[in-house]
This record gives structure tokens, sequence and C-alpha cells, in this order.
């Protein structure tokens, strides 16, 4: 049976489950509870199936809905970052979202994560700019207590946009270097040959002049201990499952937007982000003496828990 523009039952829940149930979610005034069967029917009939065939499908497809649910709720447990749905025990036709009265006690069982503050942080990523998603870049390694921070990305920064040295705690003088990509399309899943291409450049960049630049602005000379060094790659959407095995394999480190906006939301609060990102201008260009570590103002929670 034809689906359109979707080709399969398939493709279309999968459409469904991102771009309906999650992004719903992720919204600031998403609603308490979500009726899968009731929504799925609504959505094939806004891409032109007649209500009754749609009602149909609703119930043909029913098992193939769940299993597709049950995927991207293990996605996110994946990830390590707690959903803003879960089932109603008594039926798995019923989400209940964040913003039921009982979901953070009952479903999170995180007690410092807070779903509404992941929400906002999540969606005040979205709206970043491509170079101020630098600044996000910026406040998450301020959380691995990275001392000096440096932006980098410009002409010939040989797929850096950004590097930090995390200066203390258990793996003092680790060196990271970041590449920041965002996408106009926060639906698009970043894909292998994107990860392939920045990589290529790194992998270059430890035979130039420029890696000596940069290991020497962040190194500490008083260092008695060593530097190791690891290639973060953080996105202000998701990867395609061939990125993610892909990055399994040559040793980089991905941080999706949901990771982003999980771990930014446990060290900060919104407020803090929007004032010091009000505050700040990420530099229009490379700049290796503006440490954005000293320059971005912002009130660190207790990570302990980390």
């Amino acid at each position: 049976m034809s689906y359109g523009r979707f080709g399969s039952a398939r493709e279309a829940i999968k459409s469904f489950i991102g771009d309906q149930v999650m992004e719903t979610s992720l919204s600031a005034d998403a609603p308490k509870v979500l009726n899968i069967s009731d929504l799925f029917s609504s959505f094939l009939q806004k891409n032109d199936f007649g209500r009754l065939r749609a009602s149909e499908e609703t119930q043909k497809q029913e098992d193939l809905i769940l299993r597709h649910l049950d995927d991207e709720l293990k996605e996110w447990q994946a990830l390590g970052v707690p959903t803003l749905v879960d089932y109603v025990e008594s039926n798995k036709n019923i989400l209940v979202t964040w913003r039921h009265s009982n979901f953070q006690q009952r479903y999170i069982g995180h007690k410092h994560y807070e779903s509404a503050s992941f929400v906002s942080v999540y969606n005040w990523l979205v709206s970043l700019q491509e170079r101020d998603f630098l600044f996000a870049c910026a406040l998450f390694l301020k959380i691995l207590k990275c001392d000096p921070i440096f932006v980098t990305d410009g002409v010939g920064d040989e797929g850096v946009d950004c590097i930090g040295r995390v200066a203390e705690g258990p793996f003092r003088s680790l060196l990271v270097y970041v590449q920041s990509k965002t996408t106009r399309n926060t639906n698009k899943l970043f894909s292998l040959n994107v990860l392939r291409q920045e990589y290529g450049k790194y992998s270059a960049l430890k035979r130039s002049e420029k890696y000596l630049e940069y290991r020497k602005k962040l190194l500490d000379p008083d260092c008695r201990d060593g530097a190791g060094e690891v290639y973060v790659f953080f996105a202000n959407t998701e990867f395609n499952s061939e990125a993610k095995m892909a990055a399994s394999n040559l040793g980089i480190i991905l941080r999706s937007i949901r990771q982003m906006a999980f771990f930014l939301s446990l060290a900060y609060d919104i407020e803090d982000i929007r004032n010091a990102f009000e505050n700040f201008s990420v530099p229009s260009e490379p700049d290796l003496d503006k440490n954005l570590s000293k320059e971005i103002s912002i009130n660190l929670r207790n990570l302990s828990y980390i």
C-alpha cells in the first residue's frame, strides 16, 4: 500500500516518532499526556490520508509504532539522557510527558535533573547561529574545568574550532580539540561523510605547524604528569547510525544536542546561561590570546554527581 512521500509504513512511523512525538515533547508547552493512536491518525491525515484510511492504518500499524517508539526511548537511554516521555503502566498507547505533575519523581529518578530546565537549554541551543554555538561548546568545556579555552575557528583551522585543557581534577592535562558543527535543519542527522571530512582535517593537523602552535598555547609549562588529548565533535542536532559507529572505531567523542542540553542543564541555570551569553561576544576569528574560561562569567553548580 502506498504511503505517499514516505514510501512505506516504516518510514512514515519513523518520521512520526521523530518529528511529531519527540519534537512535541521538546516544546515548552508540551501537553501533559500524549495519545499515540490519535496522534498518528492525525499525522497521516495531515499527510493526505483520508480520515477512514488513517484510522485503519493506525490500527494496522499499532505494533510497529510501539516498536519504533521503544527504539527511540532506548536511544535516549543509550545517550545517557533521561527521556521526556514515558508509558503509562496500564496502557502503552498513552504517554505522559515531562509536564505531567508526577513525571519528575516517578519516571526520572535523577535528583539533580529537571526536565523543564533541559527543555529550556535544548531550545536555547536550537536558537544559536553557527558561530554563537561555539559559546555553548565553551560552556561545556568549562564543565570539564578547562582552562584555558580558545576559539580557533577560521581559515586554516585544520578542522578544530575550539581547544581547551582540563586544568584540574583526575584528568588534568587532558587537551580537548573541538569540532563544532551546526545545521539550520535541526531535524537533519549529521552523516558519516561530514564526520569523515572533519576528522580527516584533524588527522592531518598533527603533521602541521598549527598543531605545535595549539599545544604551545594549551600546555602548562609547570606540568610534570604528561598531557593526553581527545577529539570531540559537538553538534546542534543528532548523528546517524553510521557516524556513531565510525566515531567508536576512530576514537571520536560525539556530543549531540540532547547530550549537550542534558549536561549544560545540570551544570548551569538557564537564566545564568542567557545572561552570560548576552554579555559575551564570540571572537569573529581565531584568537589564541583570549582565554574564554576567564572571559565567560557564569556560576557553575556543584558537579560532584557527574
